[in-house]
């Protein structure tokens, strides 16, 4: 692959934490309080070994195909005809994310913020933002995440010192009170957002020193494993039982903050979290979407793709989910399913395979 653009290892960090962050920061630690109760926080450690081999997986291919994506060197490990049908399911994996997030993300705005504009308006508008990022290539958005992403760390950092006074520790326990399954259980969901540190393997080949890539992947997994645990404990220390009872308990827990009757409805720091999270996550999905597509069918500029791509993207955010139960449905068990196939067991498969044809090589 001719790589023209290039990121730091920084940038790609900053890249990666929205990536994963941007969707489960809002609804993971529910989803996970729905089995293991006051026990989420474990969950969320447990899920966390999904991210882990996700990224040691694909640093290991990326270090022995250097400069090139999945999507290339899937063909020379399974043969041409193989890799190609990876490369289209890792395609139509990447037409269903920026459909889901940007759905996702309008039902948010929609329900807290702007419940008159038309659903469809909030969903070609804020697609087209991120299609002009993708547009303008990696480089641009690996920029603006390093803008934005410390904006939502200050942002997310302020929310959870407001909740101090409202936190009540006693609702952590008892801890494993309800055994081991419920945790198993409960990290089912978020184990899927954290198999999505795979599609770092996009990014890999347009590092400026990869060799450094997998410490800076890593700590991204860590970085992302704190901060999901840090918010789960303390909506859990808030809301207590009622956290699995919120779609998005983190807002739910925001409306507790009060000071002097002065400082209240502080969902407005949340909004700029989710808006500015998810800019970043969908513009680096239709990015990719729009480079899976180039590399399956052998144009040269990813660019042309950003039009129809977009548009697509909206219609797939407007024709998937005809309601909120829907997209309920499809996070508990579809996506943990689809997340684990191409995840984890396709690049361990990869991985594998290729170790062995290489083993075979020196044996002889």
């Amino acid at each position: 692959m001719l790589v023209q653009e290039r990121l730091s290892n920084a940038q790609l960090m900053m890249i990666l934490l929205p990536l994963i962050l941007a969707t489960h920061i809002l609804s993971g630690p529910s989803y996970a309080a729905q089995y293991a109760k006051q026990d989420a926080w474990l969950s969320i450690l447990l899920s966390s070994l999904t991210g882990f081999w996700s990224v040691l997986a694909m640093t290991s291919l990326a270090l022995r195909y250097p400069g090139m994506t999945i999507i290339e060197y899937s063909t020379k490990i399974l043969g041409k005809w193989i890799g190609k049908l990876l490369g289209v399911a890792y395609t139509y994996f990447l037409f269903i994310f920026p459909a889901t997030v940007t759905d996702e993300a309008m039902s948010y705005i929609t329900l807290f913020s702007n419940p008159h504009t038309p659903r469809m308006v909030t969903i070609a508008l804020f697609l087209t933002l991120c299609g002009v990022a993708a547009w303008l290539g990696i480089e641009t958005i690996a920029r603006s995440a390093e803008v934005l992403t410390p904006i939502n760390a200050v942002l997310v950092l302020i929310t959870l010192l407001m909740l101090i006074p409202d936190m009540k520790p006693e609702l952590l326990q008892p801890v494993l009170g309800h055994g081991y399954a419920p945790i198993f259980q409960g990290a089912i969901i978020p184990s899927g957002w954290m198999g999505e540190f795979v599609f770092a393997g996009f990014l890999l080949p347009f590092l400026t020193d990869a060799k450094k890539a997998r410490y800076y992947t890593l700590s991204a997994v860590g970085t992302t494993t704190v901060i999901m645990m840090t918010i789960t404990l303390v909506t859990t220390m808030v809301l207590g039982p009622l956290t699995a009872k919120f779609a998005f308990p983190l807002n739910g827990a925001i409306r507790y903050v009060s000071f002097g009757g002065v400082v209240e409805r502080i969902d407005a720091l949340l909004l700029g979290v989710w808006i500015f999270g998810g800019f970043i996550k969908d513009a680096v999905f239709l990015w990719m979407f729009c480079l899976c597509l180039s590399q399956l069918f052998g144009i040269k500029q990813y660019r042309a793709l950003v039009v129809p791509v977009t548009l697509i993207s909206i219609v797939g955010s407007l024709w998937f989910f005809t309601n909120a139960p829907d997209m309920t449905k499809f996070l508990m068990y579809t996506f943990p399913e689809l997340s684990f196939v191409l995840d984890i067991l396709v690049p361990t498969l990869l991985w594998i395979i290729d170790s062995l044809r290489r083993w075979r090589i020196k044996t002889i």
